[in-house]
């Protein structure tokens, strides 16, 4: 996710941390998702089509990573970071 979202979702007291901040933009899936998987983040895409992709999907897996997919590719920044923010636990 890009920087708008992560500093909306800062904004809502969330921890963010941005795939750049820790990989390179190449770096293979069945690279990054096990460290995320080992550090218990959750991953959010954009990626429409992961779901067809089964080395990708297996990577995911494997990892045992959290994951939100946005299964339309049209939507803003905004309106992610708005459907996150809505589904978020009041306390």
């Amino acid at each position: 996710m890009g920087r708008a979202i992560g500093r909306r979702l800062e904004e809502e007291g969330l921890q963010v941390e941005l795939h750049n901040d820790h990989f390179s933009q190449g770096t293979q899936d069945a690279e990054w998702l096990p460290v995320v998987g080992r550090r218990g983040w959750i991953v959010l895409t954009k990626d429409t089509r992961i779901r067809y992709r089964p080395n990708e999907k297996q990577a995911l897996l494997a990892a045992g990573v959290r994951a939100f997919a946005f299964t339309s590719g049209s939507l803003s920044g905004a309106e992610m970071s708005d459907a996150i923010v809505k589904a978020l636990p009041r306390c």
